[in-house]
C-alpha cells in the first residue's frame, strides 16, 4: 500500500540556492563551432524544493530548472515538470524550438525565450504562475506559434520586438491586468480564439492599473479577434478607484484591428484607443458606450 510521490530518477530535485538543474552550453563561437541541434528534455521532473510566492526577488531562490546559454536550433522540451523554482525554462537564440506538453506550477517565470529566435512554437502547456514574472515571455522573435495553453492566476504572455506572432486558443485566468502585454512595439500579431478571464484574490501588488489593459497593444497592424473577456472583479477593488477597467488598449500604432470580440463583465468595461495611434479598426467588439476613443482616426462599428 505504498504510494510513490517522488518516483525515481523522474524526479530531480535542485538542492542549492542559485544553482541550474541542467544547463546546455560549450564553448567558442556559435560562427565558428556551429549551433547546437536536436537536444530534447522529455518526461521527468525539476524540483526547486520550497520558496514562497511570488518565487522572484527577495522571495526568490535563485534557481532555474533548464537553461539554453548556448544558440541551437530544433530543441524539445515535452512532458516536463517544473515546481517552486524562479525560472523554469529559459533558452538563448533558439530556432525552430518546440515547448510543448509541460507543466509549469509555482514558479516565478515559467518559458522564457531570450535573445532572439525565429520559428518556435508553445503549446499545450499549463503554466501556474503568480504576480512577480511572466507566463511566457519572448523577445527578439519572429513567427512564433502561441496556442492551446493554459495559464492562471498571474496569467501574463509578454513580447519584446515580436512580430509575426500567432497567439491563439489559450485559457488566460489572472488577478491582475496584463495578460497579453507589448512592451516594446509588436507588429502583425494574431491574438485569436482566447479565453481571458480578469478574477480578484491571490494577494500581492497589482502589477499595473486597471487601465493597462487585459490586452496591452503597441506597434502596428495588430488583429484581435473572435476573443471572449471576462472581467469579474469587485467595483470596489478596481484600481484607480471608480475607473472604468480597460480590456484592450491600442497604445500606439497604425491599422490595428479589433474584430468580434466579446465582452463579458460585471462591471462597465471598455476598449481604448490612445491618441498615438491611427486608423484603428473597432468592429463588433464592443456598444457604443464601451469604446474611449482618443484618437481622431478610429473607424467604429458597434455591436448592436
Amino acid at each position: 500500500a505504498w504510494v510513490e510521490t517522488l518516483p525515481g530518477s523522474s524526479h530531480v530535485q535542485i538542492a542549492n540556492d542559485g544553482q541550474v538543474g541542467f544547463l546546455v552550453d560549450r564553448a567558442g563561437d556559435p560562427a565558428t563551432n556551429g549551433r547546437l541541434n536536436s537536444v530534447v528534455f522529455q518526461d521527468f521532473c525539476l524540483d526547486g524544493v520550497s520558496s514562497s510566492k511570488p518565487y522572484t526577488g527577495a522571495n526568490g531562490n535563485g534557481k532555474t530548472g533548464i537553461r539554453f546559454e548556448y544558440d541551437n536550433d530544433a530543441v524539445r522540451v515535452e512532458g516536463m515538470g517544473f515546481v517552486y523554482l524562479e525560472e523554469a525554462l529559459t533558452v538563448r537564440n533558439a530556432d525552430a524550438y518546440v515547448v510543448t506538453n509541460n507543466f509549469v506550477g509555482e514558479c516565478g517565470h515559467g518559458i522564457r525565450m531570450i535573445g532572439s529566435s525565429i520559428a518556435g512554437r508553445i503549446t499545450n502547456n499549463t503554466v501556474v504562475t503568480p504576480w512577480g514574472g511572466n507566463s511566457i515571455f519572448v523577445e527578439n522573435a519572429e513567427n512564433c506559434v502561441i496556442n492551446g495553453n493554459s495559464l492562471l492566476w498571474g496569467a501574463r504572455i509578454q513580447c519584446k520586438n515580436v512580430h509575426r506572432a500567432v497567439i491563439t486558443g489559450n485559457k488566460l485566468v489572472s488577478n491582475f491586468s496584463g495578460m497579453i502585454v507589448h512592451e516594446t512595439a509588436c507588429h502583425e500579431h494574431l491574438v485569436s480564439g482566447n479565453h481571458f478571464r480578469r478574477i480578484f484574490g491571490d494577494g500581492g501588488p497589482a502589477r499595473h492599473d486597471d487601465l493597462y489593459g487585459m490586452v496591452h497593444l503597441n506597434g502596428d497592424d495588430n488583429a484581435v479577434s473572435a476573443n471572449l473577456f471576462s472581467f469579474d472583479v469587485p467595483a470596489a477593488e478596481i484600481v484607480p478607484s471608480g475607473a472604468t477597467p480597460t480590456v484592450v488598449l491600442v497604445r500606439s500604432g497604425a491599422r490595428n484591428f479589433l474584430s468580434g470580440n466579446q465582452l463579458a463583465a460585471t462591471v462597465p468595461v471598455r476598449h481604448v484607443v490612445d491618441a498615438s495611434a491611427t486608423t484603428t479598426k473597432v468592429l463588433w467588439s464592443g456598444a457604443s458606450g464601451q469604446l474611449q476613443d482618443l484618437s481622431s482616426s478610429t473607424s467604429f462599428v458597434p455591436t448592436p
